[in-house]
């Protein structure tokens, strides 16, 4: 009974964790640096949105992996969700963790404490495996590097 305990805590802890790099959170903190004038971190945020998912897409319509726990689809837009190479969860964490290490450098153990956190949380959830968050990291370096020409 205790374990089943643990093991629901420690699920919810993995699902909670995982929605900090959702595309939501990150709409949602890009709106908050819109709301307080910092334009260009706002652009930043909605440019990694953006340009994260559409990257991966691109590559998922080329490679199609199945995920972990498979996904079932019915159409050409569920079959790039069902595939799971690169993580797009990855890709975003990464890219924003880089973008709030150099507006906050000083949070850089909390940047990479939750970076961490976020990319097992994928395995943890049988959305990814460590090839599909290595594909991410990637995904999000290239993202970063792209912004620094555009932004």
């Amino acid at each position: 009974m205790v374990m089943n305990s643990i093991d629901r805590y420690r699920d919810d802890f993995f699902r909670d964790i995982t929605s900090l790099g959702s595309a939501y959170l990150l709409g949602g903190l890009g709106l908050i640096f819109l709301v307080v004038g910092q334009m260009d971190v706002f652009l930043k945020l909605i440019f990694i949105l953006f340009s994260t998912y559409i990257i991966a897409a691109l590559v998922r319509m080329v490679y199609f992996k199945n995920r972990p726990k498979k996904q079932g689809y019915s159409d050409f837009m569920g079959k790039i969700d069902a595939s799971s190479f690169p993580s797009v969860h990855a890709g975003r964490v990464v890219s924003t963790g880089l973008m709030f290490n150099e507006i906050f450098p000083e949070l850089l153990g909390l940047i990479v404490l939750v970076g961490g956190l976020v990319l097992y949380s994928r395995i943890y959830l049988k959305k990814h495996d460590w090839v599909d968050i290595s594909g991410g990291i990637v995904l999000g370096l290239i993202v970063f590097w792209i912004m620094g020409f555009v932004i």
